[in-house]
């Protein structure tokens, strides 16, 4: 088995992030007090059309597909946590998200995007340069790139201090991943987004000391959110 297959059998059973309810998503209906949904959620401001690659059981884009009725959602995954994140989008009547099971480098629409996000998924594929530049090309001109990439301190911190996960869920995501990358915070911008405006990077201090920061990120694994522009065609 290749390391594509293995990644795609290994989130199709565990399927990450994991359960879910609407209670949950609920709860942020007047402020959102979770950093990172909160970051995902001031991304969206005027934007109608979005896409989700790698939306694993739809934790991300449902809860702000719920929030943003009027704008229209495409999420792409190839594990079968999609199937989930489609049942829960049809039990709760989220009705402005269309799923598609299928690699990403086989999600081919004939068209571009008001926002662009990847949470999780460039650490999971072996070919990252190859997952960018597929990702990049769907975002339109002036339109909005989010990826969320594991920093190096974070991961390095996270060996040396003791974690009580949440779930088996993201212990199984931190500690049994068959593929996984982390980058520093400069690595990840010179190899992959020179050109690209950066607006915004949690956690960070003002956009700097990223890597430091990550280091009391270790419960998340490092987990950072970069905020890009595209005015490379603007």
């Amino acid at each position: 088995m290749n390391i594509e297959s293995s990644i795609q059998k290994f989130y199709s059973e565990i399927r990450f992030p994991g359960n879910y309810s609407i209670e949950n998503l609920a709860y942020y209906d007047d402020i959102v007090c979770n950093k990172y949904l909160d970051f995902y959620d001031q991304c969206m401001s005027d934007k109608t059309t979005i896409l989700d690659m790698g939306c694993g059981t739809g934790l991300i884009t449902n809860f702000l597909a719920r929030r943003y009725p009027k704008a229209k959602f495409d999420a792409v995954d190839f594990c079968d946590s999609i199937d989930q994140a489609k049942q829960f989008s049809k039990t709760h009547h989220i009705k402005n998200i269309r799923y598609h099971k299928k690699n990403i480098y086989d999600y081919n629409p004939d068209k571009t995007y008001d926002f662009v996000y990847a949470n999780g998924l460039l650490p999971c594929v072996p070919d990252t340069t190859r997952a960018v530049e597929h990702i990049k090309k769907f975002v339109k001109p002036g339109g909005t790139l989010v990826f969320g990439v594991y920093n190096k301190m974070g991961k390095i911190a996270k060996r040396f201090r003791p974690i009580l996960y949440a779930s088996k869920t993201l212990y199984l995501d931190q500690e049994a991943v068959p593929w996984d990358i982390s980058f520093s915070n400069q690595e990840f911008l010179d190899r992959f987004l020179y050109g690209w405006k950066i607006e915004k990077i949690h956690p960070s201090i003002g956009n700097y000391f990223v890597d430091t920061v990550n280091l009391f990120n270790y419960k998340n694994g490092g987990l950072t959110l970069y905020k890009f522009t595209n005015d490379t065609n603007a």
